[in-house]
């Protein structure tokens, strides 16, 4: 997977600059106060800073389901990855850099989150799609104590089967 940057147009760069500055911006994330807040917003995506679970407000919100929809424009990425997966990795990606602010970080460049981005997805693409299957081992166990094991077990990964 080449960087999702090089992969769209310009008018869908221009949107993901503008939607990466609204995402990182601290003042767009809300800690609930309330029950009634906390019951408004419990369902709602949110990022954790330290022990405080903070959730979008309505700006950071949209953008970051127009982020997802233009990156899911890509083949490669609506081929191999789930929504869920492509939500999940860019919150975590925008609360690192949310917490690399508030330690006294600038803002990185849109170019550097879409290329860690890009390596990330590469990473979870691999994983779903090119890993070989865990080959049966059969291998012949020592019997313990006064029961006797066949030799005839076979084991799989974490699991073991009996023939």
């Amino acid at each position: 997977m080449k960087s999702i940057l090089n992969e769209l147009d310009n008018k869908s760069k221009r949107k993901l600059k503008n939607a990466w500055k609204i995402l990182c911006k601290p003042n767009n994330y809300l800690i609930p106060e309330t029950i009634d807040e906390l019951k408004a917003y419990f369902l709602k995506p949110k990022i954790k800073l330290g022990q405080t679970e903070c959730y979008l407000n309505q700006d950071a919100k949209k953008e970051l389901y127009n982020t997802i929809e233009i990156i899911f424009l890509i083949d490669e990425v609506r081929n191999n990855l789930s929504f869920n997966t492509l939500f999940q990795t860019i919150l975590e990606m925008v609360q690192v850099e949310i917490e690399n602010q508030l330690n006294g970080s600038k803002l990185g460049s849109i170019e550097s989150f879409f290329e860690k981005l890009s390596t990330e997805l590469l990473i979870k693409c691999g994983f779903r799609r090119k890993l070989p299957p865990i080959p049966e081992i059969t291998l012949p166990l020592i019997p313990s104590s006064n029961s006797l094991v066949d030799s005839n077990t076979k084991v799989a990964g974490l699991r073991q089967l009996f023939v």
